[in-house]
Protein backbone atom coordinates (compact mmCIF):
# COMPACT_ATOMS: atom_id res chain seq x y z
CA UNK A 1 0.00 0.00 0.00
CA UNK A 2 2.87 2.46 0.83
CA UNK A 3 4.44 1.72 -2.43
CA UNK A 4 0.98 2.87 -4.14
CA UNK A 5 1.09 6.18 -2.39
CA UNK A 6 4.73 7.14 -3.55
CA UNK A 7 3.64 6.18 -7.00
CA UNK A 8 0.59 8.44 -6.57
CA UNK A 9 2.46 10.89 -5.02
CA UNK A 10 5.07 11.18 -7.93
CA UNK A 11 3.13 11.33 -10.40
CA UNK A 12 1.08 14.15 -8.90
CA UNK A 13 4.34 16.29 -8.35
CA UNK A 14 5.35 15.35 -11.69
CA UNK A 15 1.92 16.34 -13.61
CA UNK A 16 1.91 19.49 -11.37
CA UNK A 17 5.77 20.85 -12.74
CA UNK A 18 4.74 19.94 -16.62
CA UNK A 19 1.27 21.69 -15.65
CA UNK A 20 3.26 25.02 -14.71
CA UNK A 21 6.13 24.66 -17.26
CA UNK A 22 3.39 24.37 -20.10
CA UNK A 23 1.02 26.96 -18.81
CA UNK A 24 3.70 29.57 -18.02
CA UNK A 25 5.06 29.15 -21.93
CA UNK A 26 1.17 28.67 -22.87
CA UNK A 27 0.33 32.13 -21.81
CA UNK A 28 3.28 34.16 -22.61
CA UNK A 29 2.27 36.46 -25.32
CA UNK A 30 3.37 40.38 -25.80
CA UNK A 31 0.93 42.91 -24.17
CA UNK A 32 0.77 46.35 -26.09
CA UNK A 33 0.31 49.98 -24.61
CA UNK A 34 1.09 53.26 -26.43
CA UNK A 35 0.66 56.31 -24.04
CA UNK A 36 1.89 60.15 -24.50
CA UNK A 37 5.48 60.58 -24.75
CA UNK A 38 5.99 64.46 -25.13
CA UNK A 39 4.70 67.17 -27.66
CA UNK A 40 6.40 69.85 -28.93
CA UNK A 41 7.30 70.15 -33.02
CA UNK A 42 5.12 67.40 -33.76
CA UNK A 43 3.89 65.03 -31.84
CA UNK A 44 5.65 61.44 -30.07
CA UNK A 45 4.09 58.88 -27.86
CA UNK A 46 5.70 55.76 -26.71
CA UNK A 47 4.68 51.78 -27.57
CA UNK A 48 5.83 49.51 -25.09
CA UNK A 49 5.88 45.66 -24.61
CA UNK A 50 4.63 45.06 -20.93
CA UNK A 51 4.07 41.31 -21.64
CA UNK A 52 6.13 38.39 -20.97
CA UNK A 53 7.24 37.37 -24.71
CA UNK A 54 8.59 39.55 -27.33
CA UNK A 55 6.41 41.05 -29.86
CA UNK A 56 7.37 41.20 -33.73
CA UNK A 57 5.95 42.93 -36.75
CA UNK A 58 4.05 46.06 -34.66
CA UNK A 59 2.38 48.20 -37.48
CA UNK A 60 1.47 51.04 -35.70
CA UNK A 61 -0.54 54.19 -36.81
CA UNK A 62 -1.56 58.15 -35.72
CA UNK A 63 -4.24 59.60 -36.50
CA UNK A 64 -4.40 63.67 -35.85
CA UNK A 65 -7.53 65.72 -36.25
CA UNK A 66 -8.78 68.89 -34.77
CA UNK A 67 -10.99 72.10 -35.61
CA UNK A 68 -8.01 74.42 -36.71
CA UNK A 69 -5.73 71.84 -37.84
CA UNK A 70 -4.27 73.25 -41.27
CA UNK A 71 -1.34 71.06 -41.46
CA UNK A 72 -0.93 67.49 -39.90
CA UNK A 73 -1.38 63.83 -41.88
CA UNK A 74 -1.72 60.64 -40.45
CA UNK A 75 1.30 58.51 -40.48
CA UNK A 76 2.15 54.66 -40.04
CA UNK A 77 4.97 52.70 -39.68
CA UNK A 78 6.43 49.12 -38.32
CA UNK A 79 8.96 48.68 -35.50
CA UNK A 80 9.87 45.21 -36.40
CA UNK A 81 10.50 43.59 -32.53
CA UNK A 82 9.77 44.99 -29.17
CA UNK A 83 11.74 42.62 -26.43
CA UNK A 84 9.46 42.59 -22.93
CA UNK A 85 9.58 45.51 -20.87
CA UNK A 86 10.92 47.54 -24.02
CA UNK A 87 9.46 50.71 -25.69
CA UNK A 88 9.91 52.24 -28.78
CA UNK A 89 8.65 55.69 -29.64
CA UNK A 90 6.91 56.75 -32.83
CA UNK A 91 6.61 60.15 -34.18
CA UNK A 92 4.11 62.35 -36.11
CA UNK A 93 5.66 64.98 -38.80
CA UNK A 94 5.03 68.95 -38.68
CA UNK A 95 1.45 70.04 -37.12
CA UNK A 96 0.36 73.48 -37.72
CA UNK A 97 -3.01 74.83 -36.29
CA UNK A 98 -4.76 76.60 -33.36
CA UNK A 99 -6.79 74.97 -30.61
CA UNK A 100 -7.10 71.58 -29.42
CA UNK A 101 -6.19 68.52 -31.24
CA UNK A 102 -7.70 64.92 -31.05
CA UNK A 103 -4.33 62.13 -31.41
CA UNK A 104 -5.56 58.22 -31.75
CA UNK A 105 -2.56 55.82 -31.71
CA UNK A 106 -2.70 52.13 -32.19
CA UNK A 107 -0.34 49.53 -32.47
CA UNK A 108 -1.05 45.47 -33.34
CA UNK A 109 1.55 43.16 -33.84
CA UNK A 110 1.95 39.65 -35.45
CA UNK A 111 0.83 37.91 -31.94
CA UNK A 112 -2.43 39.77 -32.14
CA UNK A 113 -1.88 41.99 -29.42
CA UNK A 114 -3.52 45.24 -29.94
CA UNK A 115 -3.47 48.52 -28.10
CA UNK A 116 -5.62 51.58 -29.25
CA UNK A 117 -5.30 55.01 -27.76
CA UNK A 118 -6.90 58.52 -28.02
CA UNK A 119 -4.85 61.18 -26.84
CA UNK A 120 -5.45 65.18 -26.77
CA UNK A 121 -3.47 68.36 -26.81
CA UNK A 122 -3.25 71.62 -28.10
CA UNK A 123 -1.32 73.14 -30.77
CA UNK A 124 -0.21 76.80 -30.79
CA UNK A 125 0.91 77.53 -34.66
CA UNK A 126 3.27 75.03 -34.72
CA UNK A 127 4.09 73.38 -31.19
CA UNK A 128 1.52 71.06 -29.54
CA UNK A 129 1.71 71.29 -25.76
CA UNK A 130 -0.37 69.80 -23.18
CA UNK A 131 -0.47 66.14 -24.61
CA UNK A 132 -1.79 63.77 -22.51
CA UNK A 133 -4.94 61.45 -22.20
CA UNK A 134 -8.53 62.64 -22.25
CA UNK A 135 -10.06 62.88 -18.66
CA UNK A 136 -12.97 60.43 -18.05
Amino acid sequence: MSGRRRILKASVIILAILFIILSETAFAQPVLKVEPDKGGFGVSALVTNTGNESATNISWSMNISGTFLFYGKPVSGMIPTLAPNASAIIKTGPIIGLGTIELDANATCKEGATYDELMVGFVLLFYVVRLREPLP
